[in-house]
């Protein structure tokens, strides 16, 4: 887990936590290197329940305190827990821990805030030394192509569709060329959900014909240097863990190509840079009706 890793802390929203979050909490875990927050902290719009779900998403550690039978603080808790996060339950009294949570370890601190303290130090002293998460998200995401892994200098498909019938509107016979697609699917092999991903897409040379070449045929496309082209599948997408999501990327028809596509990069835009594959491409017809 990175320094300074992010805590978000659920608890009632009452004045007589205020000391156990400040002293117990917040403070234990900016001296273990975290950083630290309840919602009541931060300046947001919109509504408050959604921004505690989006800092549950965004969260490397929970820290839950069930005191008082919150139904608010059950339920978020709760939400945490589906989406797999590192959770630390808190509670003054062992009564207030629900029959469904029983099972999970709790810090029972009975208002002392010093063993509180103590007792979440060692917690994220735990986590620390075990990093059980990767700050950044979106390593752990895997990326397939036919069901093979791409990693560096991998092999990918693309699929050049040939259709074995004319393409026929209002009895008119139509000019159809032959589609060259790459689908691209990511598998979340982590246990947080992963939101960082603002984009992905491919860079290739461009073979293109200057009279095919126009976004109405591709989509968003960027002009690079060294006569490469940036296409973009679209991103902003959450990738549940231990989930699937499948991109589809139209590259072009045949007939628009000047020369066959041999290489590409992969690239996966994220809040903190780019990572980037390159790739060897082959090019596999495909018959369709």
């Amino acid at each position: 887990m990175r320094q300074n890793g992010f805590i978000f802390v659920l608890m009632p929203f009452d004045n007589s936590f205020d000391d156990i979050y400040n002293y117990g909490v917040k403070q234990t875990a900016n001296k273990n290197g975290f950083y630290c927050e309840r919602v009541d902290e931060q300046f947001f719009e919109g509504s408050i329940l959604s921004r505690i779900y989006n800092q549950i998403q965004k969260a490397d550690i929970i820290i839950a305190d069930l005191s008082t039978k919150n139904p608010n603080v059950f339920y978020e808790t709760g939400y945490a827990h589906a989406l797999n996060k590192n959770v630390i339950l808190l509670t003054q009294n062992s009564e207030d821990i629900p029959f469904d949570l029983k099972h999970y370890p709790h810090i029972i601190y009975e208002r002392n805030i010093r063993k509180l303290s103590e007792n979440l130090a060692l917690k994220l002293n735990w986590y620390k030394e075990n990093e059980l998460e990767r700050s950044d998200k979106s390593g752990f995401l895997e990326f397939y192509n036919k069901g093979l892994r791409i990693e560096n200098d991998s092999t990918v498909t693309f699929d050049q569709i040939q259709p074995t019938k004319p393409f026929i509107i209002d009895d008119e016979e139509l000019d159809e060329y032959d589609k060259i697609n790459f689908t691209l699917n990511v598998f979340n092999t982590g246990n947080k959900l992963v939101d960082n991903i603002s984009n992905i897409g491919l860079v290739i040379e461009n073979v293109f014909q200057e009279s095919r070449f126009s976004e109405e045929d591709f989509g968003d496309i960027v002009q690079l240097p060294e006569n490469k082209i940036l296409m973009t599948f679209g991103g902003g997408d959450f990738i549940f863990p231990q989930s699937w999501r499948t991109y589809n990327l139209h590259v072009g028809y045949n007939n628009q190509i000047k020369k066959a596509i041999d290489e590409a990069e992969l690239q996966i835009f994220k809040e903190d840079g780019v990572l980037k594959i390159p790739l060897k491409v082959n090019i596999n017809i495909v018959k369709s009706d």
